[in-house]
């Protein structure tokens, strides 16, 4: 998709990427504050997240949230808000013609709040409902388990309910206050800017916050070893979720970077595949799924799945085996050169409209504050090898530290250890 992107700075400390895209028909606008998780008072994990449920909703200008759904979406605009780890975001999508009152109603929003008891309490019950239905994915569960349990910032939906009650109202405005500068705001907006830039920066550069002191700092998360794998049982499962997180040092290139998502094509995606097709050729799995993430210090490489208890102890024994098999010996160049097309025509596939290619700049620009340019990725993908492919391989195996979760029922209980050790020496 053409398109050009623009970084810039305003006048109240905000910085964010306009990416031009002439001819597009909708705009996707995301506006961004350091204002996670990690920034809620202790034992109230969910005060970001409460503070979020009730930004687009009531305000000065709309004060009722039917009042302003209705006017946000009398064209057929969309909203969300999102609250994670580290950020707290403002989302929206609509026609061309509608940037600018859309922006406008975002930016109501965003700087005057009502803040409401009734709202207040309102949205503890929704946010209660959300969490008891999130906590039924398993795998996401035990994720934000073991990622608790090795140091790093997410709780687990149980716990966060159970802190609900705690959070008031007080904790709300705090952290309202402490979060939603206009220096501690980034944005990204795609679309066709030409004629849009001019009264979206006009209204984002006068929002109605105080300029704040600069943009937040990620918290200094502490990675720690498992002395042992974390079992969590439950009752309800016929079968049991694994995560595997080796925690490496953060990358210094984006070849590092291109170089993990590489391996992971390579093992996980496609019947053609080395880890997933042989487990599927062997009847023994039905997915097996890579992904990473990203801290302030570390890049996490994650291998998670679903799997009979009985099919375990061979999918790991296969798993540790393609790892080590590429740690060892790299890639022959045709795999290299097949995995160069595909994944440039992935990339391709998955950045289409406005709303796709914002999410391309989004993650790097917010946190690392860099532009990776989409219109760089076939040069890149020429820089991804043999030798970086087989050295990212090989610091996953020797990751000092590592964690390994498993949910398991009441009658079919794993030998955690042992598997660990398949994981790590096969």
């Amino acid at each position: 998709m053409q398109h050009n992107v623009r970084h810039v700075t305003l006048k109240n400390g905000a910085e964010g990427l306009y990416i031009d895209m002439p001819g597009a028909g909708v705009v996707a606008i995301d506006i961004v504050f350091r204002a996670g998780d990690y920034l809620s008072p202790a034992g109230k994990t969910d005060t970001a997240h409460v503070m979020e449920h009730l930004v687009l909703g009531a305000n000065k200008k709309y004060p009722s949230a039917k009042e302003y759904s209705r006017e946000f979406s009398k064209y057929g605009a969309y909203n969300n808000a999102y609250t994670g780890d580290y950020h707290m975001g403002y989302e929206a999508e609509c026609e061309a013609s509608e940037a600018a009152r859309i922006t406008d109603l975002l930016c109501d929003a965003i700087e005057a709040p009502l803040f409401t008891q009734t709202d207040f309490i309102a949205e503890i019950g929704n946010v209660r409902e959300e969490l008891k239905m999130r906590r039924n994915n398993d795998d996401v569960e035990l994720s934000l388990m073991l990622e608790d349990a090795m140091g790093f910032v997410p709780k687990s939906f149980k716990q966060r309910e159970s802190e609900l009650s705690a959070i008031t109202l007080a904790d709300v405005h705090a952290h309202y206050k402490k979060t939603h500068t206009s220096s501690n705001m980034r944005f990204v907006i795609a679309g066709p800017m030409d004629h849009l830039q001019k009264p979206i920066t006009e209204r984002l550069a006068s929002i109605a916050l105080p300029k704040g002191t600069g943009y937040i700092e990620l918290p200094d998360e502490q990675p720690k070893q498992l002395k042992s794998p974390l079992l969590v049982r439950n009752a309800n499962l016929d079968n049991l979720c694994y995560r595997w997180e080796a925690v490496l040092p953060m990358f210094s290139s984006l070849v590092q970077r291109d170089s993990l998502s590489a391996l992971q094509e390579l093992l996980f995606n496609g019947i053609h595949s080395r880890v997933f097709g042989d487990l599927r050729e062997k009847g023994l799995v039905y997915g097996i799924f890579g992904s990473n993430y990203e801290t302030k210090h570390n890049v996490v490489n994650v291998i998670s799945g679903q799997v009979q208890t009985a099919n375990i102890a061979d999918v790991f024994k296969i798993l540790h085996k393609e790892i080590a098999t590429i740690a060892n010996n790299g890639l022959p160049e045709k795999e290299v050169q097949d995995l160069r097309k595909r994944a440039y025509g992935e990339v391709q596939r998955y950045n289409q409209t406005a709303s796709q290619l914002s999410g391309w700049y989004r993650q790097p620009f917010i946190t690392r504050n860099e532009i990776i340019y989409f219109d760089a990725f076939a040069e890149r993908l020429e820089h991804v090898t043999s030798n970086s492919i087989q050295a990212i391989a090989q610091a996953i195996l020797d990751a000092p530290i590592n964690g390994l979760g498993i949910m398991h029922n009441d009658t079919e209980v794993p030998d955690a250890r042992q598997l660990f050790a398949k994981l790590k020496q096969g």
